[in-house]
């Protein structure tokens, strides 16, 4: 296993180690520090275990604990390398290979801002390089500036995709690094055609953006990321089956990277799939952790969802906190703060105020309604014009019989989304409570006008209706519901009984028979039948 130029140079001098007695009774401190300079190529890890003896024997040796973070760098142990070098700092903290080595630490990882700082403080303090010097470092600096440079211009997938393009023999000079621009054109153009779609969905353009992902797409089917924003733009259109084709694709490429699981399980929520929903948030949490531009709190959320419809409501609360407890500090505390301005989120963000809405949902569904409305009003503090969360706020302030309070909620929602079909019905099945037949019917109408599809909408527009003594129309709406929804035996039963007062009788009983078929337990049905059967054998005879 050969050594990268990298390590080569943050490691030092190769020490010969000469014989001893048995290891684990030594206790002398030079030995484990020439242990730990040892090369021993076949067996890192025991190199590293000697690293470990000698910092046991001197804790407080910085130039130990420095090799010690070279060594993890060279096994890609990044985290632990953050750590050693952590400790390195306390005993020297105007270190130079220290931050040579936090260079590279962060120019693995990809973060080249930070490794770029790294560089230059290096190159700025003490000068203590060990066995480097500051000429050494250069190459690397370049290099670092270089894919600074390329990957903000052309985006970071593409820009990873053709890293290995980079002359990094260059690292062995100082000439700034290149990239073969003859040889890679065809690549550079599909970068700039990226570059140009990421532009059209940031502002705003998503027809557009998806049709130059598309062309990426049809000559680069394999380009993660064009995947993922393809399933973006189409979210924004609100075309979630679309959405969720470009994910699943994504999906295929990747499929550990938590980030892309988190984009499929929250469509597949949209479209209330919830068990894919499940399994596609469960893979995510089991990932690689690496969420991009989403969080861990978004797919807890998410999840939360899933089994809330699934019936699960004790797991999905406990979703919900575990999102609660991740995100309140610091990413929702600052927005709980009075005068705090919503943002609109972006794909994969943290929506704060849905967490809390979700929460609220949880909490309503268990009847823990003091908490629920707690946790709703969380969420109208962070967006007060949010129309789902002013509709769950009535439902949770009906539920404790605060009715006006209710009534004000329900007008303020759909005053901010006139489309919402339930909640008019909600508001429509509100005025009826309080005693408004002539709001209740006006509020129906509006539900039946925002979505002709709902029987719910012609029942509540019936039951006005009936109170406001018009059982002609009244008929008609329970027809139109039944239409929608004919096994339901609350419709059957109200137009038998509208029937049943305009005489009808023949076609009442006909229609309450049904509705004891579907639902047997209905003393009030069972007496107008029989009330209904004795009419007509009087008319009989």
């Amino acid at each position: 296993m050969s050594t990268s130029i990298a390590m080569q140079l943050a490691i030092g001098q190769i020490m010969p180690l000469a014989a001893q007695p048995p290891l684990e009774q030594l206790k002398d401190p030079e030995y484990w520090i020439q242990a730990c300079n040892i090369a021993i190529e076949e067996q890192p890890e025991t190199r590293l275990k000697n690293c470990e003896q000698a910092i046991q024997l001197q804790p407080k040796d910085a130039s130990l604990w420095t090799r010690y973070a070279a060594l993890q760098l060279n096994l890609k142990q990044f985290s632990s390398t953050q750590l050693s070098l952590s400790q390195a700092r306390k005993y020297d903290s105007n270190n130079s290979r220290i931050e040579f080595l936090q260079c590279l630490v962060w120019l693995n990882l990809g973060n080249y801002s930070r490794a770029e700082t790294a560089c230059e403080q290096a190159t700025q303090i003490n000068q203590k390089w060990g066995n480097l010097s500051a000429d050494q470092i250069k190459p690397y600096h370049n290099l670092i500036r270089h894919y600074q440079q390329v990957e903000s211009t052309y985006g970071s997938q593409i820009f990873h995709s053709i890293r290995k393009s980079f002359d990094r023999t260059t690292i062995a000079s100082t000439s700034k690094p290149i990239i073969d621009i003859q040889r890679y054109k065809a690549q550079l153009q599909q970068i700039q055609r990226y570059a140009q779609a990421k532009r059209q969905y940031q502002r705003g353009k998503f027809p557009k953006a998806i049709q130059t992902f598309n062309r990426i797409l049809s000559q680069t089917p394999k380009h993660l990321e064009s995947w993922i924003y393809q399933g973006h733009a189409l979210s924004q259109l609100q075309k979630p089956t679309a959405a969720l084709s470009a994910y699943a694709q994504a999906v295929a490429l990747a499929p550990n990277q938590s980030a892309v699981l988190f984009f499929q399980c929250r469509t597949l929520n949209q479209l209330q799939q919830s068990e894919a929903a499940l399994r596609a948030c469960q893979t995510a949490l089991q990932g690689d952790q690496n969420w991009s531009n989403t969080s861990l709190a978004n797919t807890w959320s998410q999840q939360a969802q899933a089994l809330y419809r699934l019936g699960k409501a004790e797991a999905a609360l406990a979703a919900t906190n575990r999102a609660i407890g991740m995100q309140i500090p610091p990413n929702c505390a600052r927005l709980l703060i009075k005068g705090s301005s919503p943002l609109p989120p972006q794909p994969g963000t943290l929506n704060c105020g849905a967490i809390f809405r979700d929460h609220a949902v949880i909490l309503w569904y268990l009847q823990q309604y003091e908490t629920a409305l707690t946790s709703i009003q969380k969420t109208l503090a962070i967006n007060p014009t949010d129309a789902k969360a002013l509709a769950n706020q009535g439902r949770i302030r009906r539920s404790l019989k605060h009715l006006e309070a209710a009534l004000i909620s329900y007008q303020a929602s759909v005053a901010l989304n006139p489309k919402d079909a339930r909640s008019w019905i909600n508001l429509s099945a509100l005025w009826w409570q309080v005693g408004n037949y002539t709001k209740s019917l006006i509020a129906a109408n509006n539900a039946v006008k925002a979505n002709p599809q709902l029987a719910e909408a012609y029942q509540n527009q019936a039951i006005a209706l009936v109170a406001l003594k018009n059982d002609a129309e009244a008929q008609k709406s329970y027809e139109k519901a039944i239409l929608l929804s004919p096994d339901n035996s609350n419709l059957q039963t109200g137009l038998g009984l509208v029937l049943t007062r305009r005489k009808y009788y023949p076609e009442a009983l006909t229609v309450l028979q049904h509705s004891l078929e579907l639902d047997p337990n209905q003393p009030l049905v069972t007496k107008t039948i029989q009330v209904l059967i004795q009419w007509q054998k009087v008319q009989q005879h």
